[in-house]
Formats: C-alpha cells, structure tokens, sequence
C-alpha cells in the first residue's frame, strides 16, 4: 500500500478496535462476514470501487454513498466502519478494497480473541499453510483462476470444513474463494503473520529485575490497556541485569525505563 492507504488503514483500524471492544465472539464474526461480502461488491463493481474512494468528492457524499447501497443490508456496526473508511483518503481504489477486506481480517481476529481463541486460530492458520507448501498439486488447486467460487469454496470446505475453529474456516474461505484470491501458499502465510501480528499487539512482555506484586501487576495491565485502548495481557520475565525498573514491549514498541538504561544515556550525556 502507498502512504495514504496505509495512514487510511492504521486510522480505520483504530475506530474498528474502539467501536468493537467488548463486543461478543458472534457480533465480530458477523461483522467480518458482511465485511468479506462488501469486499465481494467493490470486486465485482468496480465504478461503485472507485466513487467510494475517490477523494476528490465530498466526504459526507461518499458516506452518503454507503447509505445508498449497504444500508437496511448491513448491521449498523458494519455501516459504521465503512463510513469511516470512506471519509478517510485512500491512494487507489484497489487499496480501498484491500483495507476493507484487512478490517474484515482483524474483525475475525477479534471474534477469536473473544473466545479466546486466537492462539488457536494462529495455529491451524500456520499449520494449514504447512500442509499446502508441501503439497505442490494442492497449492495449484487452491490458485486455480480459471476455477469458479463454488468450485473453490467446495474443495476449502472439504479441507476443512468442520476441522478447524469457525473463524479459521471464514478466514480461509473468504480469503481463498473470492474475487481477490491470489496464491493460496501467500495468502494463508499473510493470514498466520496477521495472526501472530495480533496476538502480539495484545501482549505486553514485561522485563523486571524483582517479582511484582499483584496489585503492580494489576496496575500495570490497567495502565497499557489505556494507553494501547486495548485489553493487554503481560508476560513477566526477571532479569535482574535491568538493575532496576520496567522494560516493557508491545508488538514492535519498546518503552525501555530500566534502570541500566538510564545509566547508558547518563553516561552518554557525560562523555559529550
């Protein structure tokens, strides 16, 4: 994605997260499926792509756009987010589909966090990808174009229809069956790093030099939770090298307030 798109996602995708927080494992997946159905829409009707995206015409008009076609056969919460990712500035209409069909990928991570299941869902999205890189005939069968959806959505059915948790079922048939289908090998392998990028973004790994207590414990959970806007979960690992203080990681962010540190950029601040 250019600059924009990815600005535009980051930004829709922080208004997914709010407007969906506490809701139940049903009302999310519901939510991706209407989503992946939308994305079915802009695919097959690509002047409606490029109106919603397009912006050089009034924001409240492309909303008002959304309206016109979803509304009465969407969820309101559904509505929602796609008001938001129309009035946000997208580099092509191609990336405005793309973001569209990344938020129904994360409503679906959602609903497994709900149940408590993404690590679940990391998994057999992982291992399913195993499975297809080894089997060369399969991989084709699963990136055949010239193969209808119906055709498609039976031999995903038949893979692992039943066999895996239900949202690794919709994530698999929605992303390997629709108009954007591409290699099946990249897709699913896209899936288990957005998997593991999730689960990763809600766990905070906490470097301590002592134990804490709970009631830190506590605090410190209550603390990232507001700052990330997100329920974070931590990983405690001692390391008494810190000296002292917090090191704190979440995804790719670090916050660093140890106390060797603090040393490291004294002595720094020293030496100039």
């Amino acid at each position: 994605m250019q600059a924009a798109s990815r600005e535009a996602l980051r930004a829709v995708t922080a208004d997914l997260d709010n407007a969906t927080e506490g809701q139940s494992a049903e009302v999310l997946l519901s939510l991706a499926d209407e989503l992946f159905a939308v994305v079915d829409v802009l695919d097959t009707q690509p002047s409606l792509r490029r109106a919603l995206a397009d912006s050089s015409t009034d924001a409240d008009a492309r909303a008002g756009l959304v309206t016109t076609v979803f509304g009465g056969k969407v969820d309101e919460r559904t509505a929602g987010v796609l008001g938001a990712a129309v009035r946000a500035r997208w580099s092509l209409p191609s990336e405005f589909a793309a973001g569209i069909e990344r938020l129904a990928v994360q409503a679906a991570f959602g609903s497994a966090e709900a149940a408590n299941a993404l690590d679940t869902v990391e998994d057999e999205l992982f291992r399913f990808g195993r499975i297809v890189a080894g089997r060369p005939e399969l991989q084709r069968a699963l990136s055949d174009a010239a193969a209808s959806k119906t055709q498609r959505s039976a031999l995903v059915d038949a893979l692992v229809g039943g066999k895996v948790h239900r949202v690794t079922e919709r994530l698999l048939a929605a992303r390997l069956t629709g108009a954007r289908a591409r290699q099946a090998q990249q897709t699913i392998e896209e899936l288990s790093d957005l998997a593991a990028l999730r689960r990763e973004r809600s766990i905070a790994q906490i470097t301590t030099a002592i134990a804490i207590t709970d009631e830190q414990e506590q605090r410190l959970v209550d603390s990232l939770s507001r700052i990330y806007n997100r329920r974070i979960a931590l990983q405690i690992s001692l390391d008494p090298d810190i000296l002292g203080g917090l090191v704190v990681r979440v995804g790719d962010e670090i916050i660093d307030g140890s106390i060797r540190f603090r040393l490291a950029a004294a002595r720094q601040r020293l030496v100039r």
